[in-house]
């Protein structure tokens, strides 16, 4: 069904998750380096929440801004007339949030009427920023319904900061997959890498961190021919754009006032 890949465990290695079909619970691959991969699922993810539902499209994303990659599942079963047979599904599903806990994954106890929660069946998710607030939001396509967007309010966020960049490689690989961006947060380093993944959705290529309480952070970009760029003094609150072997622009307003626009 679907996949995703990121560091769940701060080890540096590309792990890998997958959702499954109902009866099943969904499956956490943790990468233990040259190519081997275990199934940590009961270490790090709850599968049990997931065994009567039929994941799609799933997505790292951090959801909060506290740095750590949370996971969405879209959810939804093929065929109706499973209803009322007893086999403990049903064909309209909610979707989940997983909250991610210092590596370990717990489901999110969303609020009563939070659009998650909305009963369909569920197929594609396309995540991005739509309003460039720096909290990442969602389009859910549903069976015979119609799409649901779903906008991240930043109930969880606080103060909590966030910074994110585009990436423009040179030649043919203009929107620049593969390439990783490392932001350095004092001793602690989080990246990401440029890809686009998801049961038949394509999400936003912009890099997205939560970023705490920083204010001001530093990042390094290794691009897929294996150049560096090395980027100082970025503020919080903005998206960037960086050209490989070229400059760096601001492309976003910023979230709060007490922040400078322009060019940084």
């Amino acid at each position: 069904m679907g996949v995703d890949a990121a560091d769940v465990n701060g080890d540096g290695l590309v792990d890998v998750f997958v959702t499954n079909f109902s009866h099943e619970t969904n499956t956490l691959y943790v990468n233990q380096g040259e190519g081997v991969f275990l199934d940590r699922t009961e270490d790090f993810f709850p599968g049990r929440p997931s065994f009567s539902y039929l994941g799609w499209s799933t997505r790292f994303v951090d959801l909060d801004l506290d740095g750590d990659e949370d996971l969405f599942v879209s959810n939804g079963h093929v065929f109706p007339q499973i209803e009322g047979r007893g086999v403990g599904t049903s064909y309209r599903q909610p979707n989940q949030v997983f909250e991610n806990e210092g590596g370990r994954f717990t489901e999110a106890p969303l609020p009563k009427g939070d659009a998650t929660r909305k009963l369909e069946s569920s197929r594609g998710v396309a995540f991005g920023d739509l309003d460039d607030d720096g909290m990442v939001d969602a389009v859910v396509v549903n069976i015979d319904a119609k799409a649901s967007v779903l906008r991240n309010t930043g109930r969880l966020r606080g103060t909590r900061q966030w910074i994110g960049f585009r990436l423009v490689g040179r030649g043919a690989n203009r929107d620049g997959f593969g390439a990783k961006v490392t932001v350095e947060l004092g001793e602690a380093e989080l990246f990401r890498q440029v890809h686009t993944s998801g049961y038949l959705s394509s999400n936003d290529l912009r890099l997205h961190f939560g970023v705490g309480d920083e204010r001001t952070v530093a990042a390094r970009v290794r691009w897929p021919d294996g150049s560096e760029q090395r980027l100082d003094h970025l503020t919080a609150g903005r998206y960037y754009t960086v050209l490989q072997d070229v400059s760096l622009t601001s492309t976003a307003r910023p979230v709060t006032g007490d922040l400078p626009g322009g060019r940084p």
